[in-house]
């Protein structure tokens, strides 16, 4: 294996502190196989050795193939390729860099099984790290293709990079383990739809054909009316893999995918001449709850405009539920928290500190605890026939009427203060004058409004009340006053922290604060964070999260 760690250290690596205290690599003798690269219950050490050439050519051009030994426990793979990797997990080798491998680069055949090339990601996007190992593992129960993932320790030149998201890559020996014929023409989609003028922004990866003829047909078979996509004897579509993936995403809310038509992968299997959607980039699910009907994607919304299809899917998103269910993810977090900890721990270039990693982690987990009953709930809306209007008020219960209990609630009606919400715009109650209980803590008198809102609709909820979005006189009371309303609703509380105005500038709601109570590693402005709540993770210190998000929050009054 070649070597250039103080080359390294040197030119690459200036201001990361290597640390004398990390672990030394130990080589294991063990050799990785097709299936056990990507087992559950280990974690993999890659090692990566680059000479200064190869250094400077990663510098220059990082999304380039350079060469590369590479060692995987005891299996040794010479003159591989090795690339970075990512757009907004995007980081140079300097920083922790996410990285494709190619084993057979240089040498035709060398493989481990069938598996030639290589992703290891970086989860810059992942801050509880496991979002990727639980939710293709969702898909899979689902029957849509999907990447198997695993984990791996990666060490270039000798220095310890940390933990990553061993995920299978979609080349041509992933379909083949899918399809029936893996010659097939494969395109990745990045913020891309299936509509004509689109077509070309589609990424051809595999397959001989080039003229897009395919795509242009799928295309054309979205937009033409009637539900013939699905439901024709030549559809184009496999419908009940489409709708699983569907309802997959919603499961394990993977709102960066097809449901905003980004990161997916189209396939046309020629021998069935039908497409499958496969999924890609779930590195942000578990982060949000997803409404089950309410993915953005053109093919997604001909479904639920045809009651046929959304009765089939309401059908295929309570029998995923039920598998879900079965694979008892949460005890898998368990053990999966407790593989990856010694990692977690010696990491060091993870972008989270370990606090805050543990912090998401016990989110996901009551996102898994909670969620399927959530799901079984609101996909009860959709029967037989389609849409159920069990209250009668002509609106269906999946796209339209929020709440089919009551015809008081429906789109266009009036909010009034009673425990609905009427308008249908996803908040609760949100009509100044809508009451709030009080408390006094620490001297002053705090209402707590239980009905989640965004933090504009709850500043304006508050003035509503004759008060205003909470501030505190001092950490002490701050933490007394989330005691409070962590024992009314276990979530994440607004008050009035935020630097909409200026970034990195917090104000409360308009002033300069006076103190600050911070948990670790926050704030973090992950994409776009705005807005303070008191944490539920951590004991009610602060945290910054987006502001549209819904979530109680607390008053001040006079």
């Amino acid at each position: 294996m070649r070597r250039a760690a103080s080359l390294l250290a040197a030119v690459v690596t200036a201001g990361v502190a290597c640390g004398d205290n990390l672990p030394p690599l130990e080589t294991s003798a063990e050799r990785p196989t097709d299936e056990t690269l990507y087992a559950p219950d280990r974690i993999w050490d890659v090692e990566i050795d680059l000479d200064a050439g190869d250094i400077a050519a990663l510098a220059a051009a990082p999304f380039e193939y350079v060469a590369a030994d590479v060692r995987i426990g005891g299996l040794e793979l010479p003159d591989a390729g090795v690339s970075l990797k990512g757009t907004f997990s995007f980081r140079p080798l300097s920083d922790k860099a996410a990285f494709k491998i190619r084993t057979d680069w240089r040498r035709a055949g060398q493989a481990i099984g069938g598996v030639h090339r290589i992703t290891l990601n970086n989860m810059w996007q992942s801050r509880g790290m496991v979002s990727e190992w639980l939710g293709y593992r969702v898909f899979a129960a689902a029957g849509v293709p999907s990447p198997r993932c695993g984990f791996a320790r990666v060490w270039v030149n000798g220095e310890l990079f940390g933990l990553y998201a061993n995920v299978e890559s979609e080349d041509e020996y992933f379909l083949a383990r899918h399809f029936a014929d893996p010659t097939g023409n494969l395109y990745e989609a990045e913020l891309t739809d299936l509509s004509s003028d689109e077509i070309a922004d589609f990424e051809q990866e595999q397959g001989g054909d080039t003229s897009r003829a395919d795509l242009v047909e799928l295309a054309a078979a979205v937009a033409a009316d009637g539900d013939d996509l699905f439901f024709a004897d030549d559809a184009l579509l496999d419908t009940g893999e489409f709708l699983a993936f569907v309802a997959g995403e919603a499961t394990i809310g993977h709102w960066d995918g097809y449901w905003k038509a980004h990161n997916y992968r189209l396939y046309r299997d020629p021998e069935s001449q039908t497409w499958s959607f496969i999924p890609w980039g779930i590195d942000q699910a578990y982060e949000r709850r997803l409404d089950p009907f309410d993915g953005a994607g053109l093919v997604t919304r001909k479904c639920m405009a045809s009651p046929r299809c959304l009765a089939l899917y309401g059908q295929i998103a309570r029998t995923l539920v039920s598998e879900v269910v079965e694979l008892d993810l949460a005890a898998r977090l368990d053990r999966l928290t407790a593989l990856i900890e010694p990692s977690l721990e010696e990491d060091p270039r993870k972008p989270y500190g370990s606090d805050k990693v543990r912090r998401h982690q016990a989110a996901i987990r009551d996102y898994l605890e909670g969620q399927p009953a959530a799901l079984e709930r609101r996909l009860a809306c959709a029967g037989a026939e389609g849409e159920r209007d069990e209250d009668g008020d002509t609106f269906g219960a999946c796209l339209s009427d929020c709440d089919d209990t009551s015809a008081a609630a429906h789109p266009g009606a009036s909010e009034v203060c009673d425990e609905l919400d009427n308008d249908c715009n996803g908040f609760i109650d949100d009509l100044a004058g809508c009451g709030c209980e009080s408390e006094e803590v620490g001297g002053a008198l705090f209402l707590f409004c239980d009905h989640a809102m965004s933090w504009s609709a709850a500043r304006q909820h508050c003035a509503g009340q004759d008060g205003e979005l909470a501030w505190f006189d001092g950490a002490a009371q701050a933490r007394a006053v989330f005691a409070v309303a962590a024992a009314r609703v276990r979530d994440h509380w607004y008050f009035a922290l935020n630097d909409r105005a200026e970034e990195e500038v917090w104000r409360a709601p308009d002033d300069p604060i006076s103190f600050e109570d911070w948990a670790s590693d926050e704030p973090d402005s992950f994409g776009d964070e705005d807005c303070g709540v008191l944490d539920l993770y951590a004991g009610g210190a602060w945290s910054d999260v987006r502001c549209g998000e819904p979530h109680p929050f607390v008053c001040r009054g006079e």
